[in-house]
């Protein structure tokens, strides 16, 4: 607005000392009043801080006076706009303030002034009408009061103890597991249930048990000196409580391919009750696994009730689901046996074979 009322004014002067001379004049403000673009014609032609209406000529582009063809010209020097000992470019008719004890800056093509990055803020350190908006890490931004304070969403500050924070507390974060300062109420984790694993390890050389945790297959104890990871405030505090919390976690399961990729359907995997002693069959993680994903068309093979496949360079094989060895071909742990048939390790690093109810390995 105060762009226009500026160059209203110099066009008020100019077209008055102009008639005295005899000299016609036509000049029309930038802007989207032009008057090429009103009447849906051409937008007319630039000339210095001026665009130029149809049907008439540039002739002073310093200026920006536009006149008939043929028209007389003045041969008036309009100095460019500087701002800060920096000469603005043609059609800069404004200046915007810069940071406290820095130079200002050339306003836009439109005349505005954008936001200025300041390191700090304190009243009257923006320019006239500005307002000073506040930014992360203590800093501020110079803003006309059109455009208003934009709306900045700040990183939290870490934390590992609300010692860390300035004022507040020290919340955990949902998704991450790490520490962050709020001067509100920590925000509620949505509980995960007791089968999902825990997010929890120990920390450095120390023997000290911090508790018992659930890694998605059993529960084991956690030592150390300290507890890292999410769900340190969830350990068990006994391995019995433990298995009573998970025990029914794996599903049951006949065969490997009822199972994850990471998972192979263990003969044993547990019991029928939190601390039966028998062995129920179901789908549990793989300690062969190699966390691959296969890229051949095979589908998963069975691998008898001790094997199990796991993907190795892309495809998959089949190994002792104890050792992780491979088996060899031709293994009946792979092919099966036919009924009645036992399919048993006669000799040390040669495939197991079939046998009949009536056979046994020779000596």
């Amino acid at each position: 607005m105060r762009t226009i009322l500026y160059d209203a004014a110099r066009t008020l002067l100019l077209s008055a000392a102009l008639l005295s001379i005899g000299c016609t004049n036509s000049r029309v403000l930038i802007g989207e009043d032009d008057a090429g673009a009103r009447d849906g014609g051409s937008p007319g032609t630039p000339c210095g801080p001026n665009v130029c209406a149809p049907g008439t000529e540039c002739c002073n582009e310093s200026c920006g006076h536009c006149v008939a063809p043929g028209g007389s010209c003045t041969e008036e020097f309009c100095a460019p706009v500087t701002c800060g000992g920096q000469v603005c470019p043609v059609g800069t008719a404004e200046c915007c303030p810069g940071c406290p004890g820095e130079r200002a800056t050339c306003a836009g093509p439109g005349g505005e002034c954008l936001p200025v990055a300041c390191p700090g803020c304190a009243a009257g350190e923006c320019g006239d009408g500005q307002l000073c908006c506040p930014t992360c890490d203590d800093g501020y931004l110079c803003v006309s009061p059109e455009l208003g304070c934009p709306e900045i969403e700040c990183p939290h500050p870490g934390c590992e103890t609300s010692a860390d924070c300035e004022s507040g507390a020290c919340c955990t974060d949902c998704t991450t597991g790490e520490g962050y300062c709020t001067s509100g109420p920590c925000a509620a984790c949505p509980n995960p249930g007791p089968c999902a694993p825990m997010d929890a390890a120990g920390v450095g050389p120390c023997d000290a048990e911090l508790g018992v945790v659930y890694d998605g297959g059993r529960c084991h104890t956690l030592s150390g000196c300290s507890c890292s990871g999410a769900d340190c405030g969830r350990l068990y505090p006994t391995l019995a409580a433990c298995v009573e919390a998970t025990w029914s976690c794996l599903p049951t399961c006949e065969l490997d391919g009822e199972c994850g990729l990471d998972q192979w359907c263990d003969g044993c995997a547990r019991g029928s009750c939190p601390f039966c002693a028998d062995c129920v069959q179901a789908c549990a993680p793989s300690r062969c696994a190699t966390g691959e994903h296969p890229t051949c068309r095979a589908v998963r093979p069975e691998c008898g009730a001790s094997g199990t496949a796991i993907v190795v360079d892309g495809c998959w094989v089949c190994v002792d689901g104890y050792t992780c060895e491979r088996l060899p071909d031709g293994d009946c742990r792979t092919t099966g046996c036919p009924d009645r048939h036992s399919c048993t390790a006669c000799r040390v690093d040669e495939p197991w074979v079939c046998l009949p109810p009536d056979l046994a390995c020779a000596l």
